[in-house]
């Protein structure tokens, strides 16, 4: 079966963005509570569904962030009709609004062969560990010195370090993903006047928690913001997640130190070029769906 002729490709609901993150949750990608609203308000037009005489067949997001970049995600296809050619209809109904902008994308490994086809370089993979917040807790000490904050305002000054972080200003998603809410909370670091840490922490749908982002300019911010985000997470049952790119060591170290161990991971890949970022400082990816 081939859709081209029959298949429509439309701009999603927020309640269709919520399905598509049950769709994520059925795919095992653990998306976080509350992570479709807080997508969706940062770029409502980011969201596409594929549709068949009213039945919802497959999604896509490609989220920009400022005039030159955009990260695609949410590419999922319902099982029963994969295969069939359904994907590129989607892919192809997308990519028009595009062009000329570089886009990043976290991909599987089964697909990393068809994006790498369609010019995207792979340029590391992110690994997520995963395991008992107590653990962590049991494996670092209160860390002296570092004052651990909850971001109750999204401040000028906290995009600006989230902005240091990925390939460009994403103002919109970042008042968003770091306002306090009920299913989440933001914490920060700061020396002065100036943040030298950022983490956001939030219950999975199924159980467990996931961390995203973890953005440290040394390990001992790091160690502090990660003990935080495990206390926090002992509310929420079952284990916490954290996405860390493996270029670096000091990040996958702190993990095995506190018993996180690597599961599932996706290649970060990009077309239109490659950007400079301190993945030094990004000790757990913001997420797998919009960058």
């Amino acid at each position: 079966m081939h859709f081209p002729d029959d298949v429509i490709v439309r701009s999603a609901t927020l309640d269709e963005v919520r399905i598509i993150s049950s769709w994520a949750q059925r795919e095992s990608w653990q998306p976080g509570v509350g992570d479709a609203d807080a997508f969706y308000a940062a770029d409502p037009d980011a969201f596409f569904v594929a549709e068949l005489d009213g039945e919802l067949l497959g999604s896509i997001s490609a989220a920009r962030y400022g005039t030159e970049y955009a990260f695609v995600g949410h590419y999922v296809v319902d099982p029963r009709h994969r295969n069939e050619s359904l994907g590129h209809v989607i892919v192809g109904a997308v990519a028009p609004t595009l062009e000329g902008l570089r886009i990043g994308i976290d991909g599987v490994e089964v697909q990393v062969p068809t994006y790498a086809s369609l010019g995207f370089e792979l340029v590391h993979w992110i690994s997520r560990h995963g395991g008992n917040p107590t653990a962590v807790l049991d494996a670092l000490p209160a860390s002296v010195g570092v004052t651990v904050e909850a971001v109750n305002e999204v401040s000028e000054a906290l995009i600006d370090f989230d902005a240091n972080h990925v390939p460009e200003r994403r103002e919109a998603f970042a008042r968003t993903w770091y306002a306090a809410g009920s299913s989440r909370q933001s914490l920060m670091v700061r020396e002065g006047q100036h943040i030298v840490g950022l983490a956001t922490v939030r219950p999975v749908m199924g159980g467990g928690s996931r961390i995203g982002p973890l953005f440290a300019e040394s390990d001992d911010v790091a160690v502090a913001l990660l003990r935080e985000c495990a206390l926090i997470a002992q509310q929420w049952e079952g284990d916490l997640f954290i996405d860390i790119p493996d270029p670096n060591e000091a990040a996958r170290a702190l993990a095995a130190r506190c018993g996180l161990t690597p599961g599932f991971a996706c290649a970060r890949m990009y077309r239109g070029g490659i950007p400079e970022l301190p993945l030094e400082q990004i000790y757990g990816n913001t997420s797998f769906e919009l960058g």
